[in-house]
């Protein structure tokens, strides 16, 4: 019998040990099956779209007046190119219209601590992503110090090289920064690096759906454990007329430049330009930090249409197997879904076959309540690989504002997309939306190449009942409390001169109810730079006047004469050389070797010796002592020295040489190239 019991109490033990070990496995499962379908909140947006849409808040603007950005593409955009130099007859047939930004050669490249001489061969889209990126964090309230070394993503949607392509056909340096500037997988990498981001760092290329793309893979990294925060988007921009020849033989576009996404008359896409940032956070964390949340993603996906009947031909069976899998998941009923921004590229054959599948996946009865349906395209053009995130920013702001922008362009429906007897309409006027908490929408991306993506994104309100509950917004203060407080910083003067009057302008147009959430931000949720100010003032009136007179006094301040410290670079003539000079720097520096390497092949190729082999050889010094050598060699160095100094940001406002030293001025002014100045050393050599 005390055999039996210990037997008894050894499988007892071992059992309940077993039922521990199933029950912690389970709790697991349950924790990562959970987190694999938690919703993602976005905590910040940013954009630099076309019409002056610098905002989310000008772009929501843009689209209630019903804007039309798309514009002609000038000759001062393509900065003198010759179109009749073109020889291809179809460029011809191709609409020189576009949505452009108004500015996209502004870059503060002392803001993010690269040098001028570095900027100078970063693309433009790497700039713009900068930007918008560093903006979108701000406006999530996330400063440097928390995103510095912590596991944050980058993913951004981006495909065109035109500045590459540019620089290529005009024949400069083709050297490492020319490398790391054009780069597509820069696009993401460079954010990483300036910021001290940690997280994943993608550069996604799937065509029209590469920001949406981007997107969906940022909340699977985010629902993955891979990153804490995330930013996702796209950006592209119109550099060369060569990628708008390839765009009008691959795709139809509009003869007159027009988009008209769904209507009876469409005839083809016109071409956009720009940049689109979201920042995202797992719900849970954003409800626990109190990041400012302006609506959840509940789900998202991507597919691909497969085998069709031709490459760029799209799959509506594809397109509604992704819409139903992503509906599924977001626990939502069709019904639920009351707008959708549709891919809407206005291509005759495209937008039927695209509301097809809406029609299969978010049809109900006519007695359902109306879904709308709309195309930012019409306002902005066919932003390529931004395309999906200028779809989600004015989603956004639907959500947000509880109003459908009307859809511009369109007279009457294509007679392909049937409506009789659903739930679907086109808002050809602006409409209210639902209450906060039946704000529920969809949107989709469609890549030419048959990638699809497709999300739900609703209202904080309109989550679950039972779900995590939103902290209130910042009290606002009531007559008599401390006055409000202000405060405002930036890199440079001339910074913090452009942040004042942009300020004075946001504030002029803030809700009163979202003021205080406004300062909080600034105050507690903001870097605060070395260049600074604060206004002060009972109410809001107060701070405008307050920040006016402060840009009065800024504005006085630089109309005070001054005179400017200004660099000049002085060359040396013969008789500063020796022996092995600048080959120890061509090994430890590329900026130098670069130059140096650059220079020896020019001297080679005319007759000349090599130029750093003979300055570290035995006879250096007698190399060095015939004058047809030493002038060669001691521009070359003063030549590579100034590419290193100009790397650094120092640029010189004038240059002067002393004899030999003339021709190295010459070089760094631009009036010689390196073949030209061989060949006057040469010349004044043997003279």
């Amino acid at each position: 019998q005390p055999m039996m019991d210990q037997r008894t109490e050894e499988a007892l033990r071992r059992a309940t040990s077993t039922i521990r070990e199933l029950r912690g496995e389970l709790d697991r499962l349950t924790a990562e099956r959970r987190r694999a379908a938690e919703p993602v909140a976005v905590v910040g947006a940013a954009c630099r779209l076309p019409g002056g849409a610098d905002s989310p808040e000008a772009l929501w603007r843009l689209l209630r007046a019903g804007t039309d950005a798309v514009r002609p593409l000038t000759d001062e955009r393509w900065r003198g190119v010759d179109f009749s130099a073109w020889d291809d007859p179809a460029f011809a047939r191709i609409p020189r219209h576009a949505g452009l930004l108004d500015e996209i050669d502004g870059f503060d490249a002392a803001f993010f601590g690269i040098s001028d001489g570095e900027a100078a061969f970063l693309d433009p889209q790497q700039r713009l992503a900068l930007e918008t990126v560093w903006e979108s964090a701000e406006r999530a309230g996330w400063t440097p110090e928390q995103l510095t070394g912590a596991p944050t993503g980058v993913f951004l949607g981006v495909g065109h090289q035109d500045y590459l392509l540019a620089a290529l056909a005009r024949g400069g340096e083709i050297g490492s920064r020319l490398a790391t500037g054009t780069a597509r997988s820069m696009i993401a990498n460079r954010v990483s690096y300036e910021l001290g981001l940690t997280g994943p760092s993608l550069a996604i290329d799937t065509a029209c759906s590469s920001s949406l793309v981007a997107v969906h893979l940022a909340c699977r990294s985010l629902r993955a454990g891979d990153c804490d925060r995330a930013v996702a988007g796209g950006v592209n921009l119109i550099l060369s007329p060569l990628s708008t020849t390839l765009t009008g033989r691959a795709l139809p576009m509009a003869p007159d430049g027009r988009v008209k996404a769904l209507a009876a008359d469409a005839d083809g896409m016109i071409r956009g330009e720009g940049c689109g940032v979201v920042a995202l956070r797992r719900l849970s964390d954003a409800l626990a930090d109190g990041d400012p949340i302006q609506a959840v993603i509940l789900a998202d996906g991507t597919n691909q249409d497969g085998r069709t009947n031709g490459l760029t031909a799209p799959s509506p069976f594809a397109q509604q197997r992704l819409l139903e899998d992503v509906r599924k998941a977001s626990g939502l009923s069709a019904e639920d879904i009351t707008l959708i921004e549709t891919h809407g590229t206005g291509t005759p054959l495209g937008d039927p076959i695209e509301y097809e599948a809406i029609r299969a996946v978010y049809g109900s009865a006519p007695e359902s309540a109306t879904c709308w349906l709309g195309s930012v395209k019409a306002n902005l053009g066919h932003l390529e690989f931004a395309a999906g995130i200028a779809s989600l920013l004015k989603t956004l702001g639907a959500v947000q504002h509880g109003v459908v922008p009307r859809q511009i362009n369109i007279d009457r429906i294509s007679p392909h997309i049937d409506l009789t007897g659903q739930r679907f309409a086109v808002p050809l006027t602006e409409q209210p939306w639902v209450a906060a908490e039946r704000r529920r929408a969809a949107v989709s991306s469609f890549g030419f190449g048959g990638s699809n993506a497709h999300l739900i994104l609703v209202h904080p309100d309109a989550l679950d009942a039972g779900g995590p509950a939103l902290p209130p917004p910042p009290a606002a203060p009531v007559d008599g409390e401390a006055a409000l407080l202000l405060p405002l910083s930036a890199r440079s003067a001339p910074a913090l001169r452009a942040q004042l009057a942009r300020t004075s302008a946001a504030l002029a147009e803030l809700p009163a109810e979202r003021l205080p959430a406004a300062l909080a931000t600034a105050s507690r949720r903001r870097a605060h730079h070395p260049h600074r100010l604060a206004v002060a003032a009972p109410d809001r009136a107060g701070l405008l006047e307050e920040l006016r007179r402060a840009q009065a006094e800024l504005a006085g301040e630089e109309a005070e004469p001054a005179w400017p410290r200004r660099l000049a670079f002085v060359y040396s003539g013969q008789a500063a050389q020796w022996p092995r000079m600048g080959v120890a720097l061509a090994e430890r520096d590329p900026v130098v070797g670069e130059e140096l390497a650059a220079w020896e092949r020019e001297i080679v190729r005319a007759g000349g010796p090599p130029l750093l082999s003979t300055l570290a050889g035995s006879g250096a010094a007698a190399a060095l002592a015939d004058t047809r050598f030493a002038q060669l060699a001691i521009v070359a160095l003063q030549s590579a020295l100034t590419r290193r100094l100009l790397a650094w940001g120092l640029a010189p406002a004038a240059v002067v040489g002393h004899s030999v030293g003339e021709v190295a001025a010459a070089v760094a002014a631009g009036v010689l190239d390196r073949a030209e100045a061989v060949a006057v050393l040469r010349a004044r050599a043997e003279a």
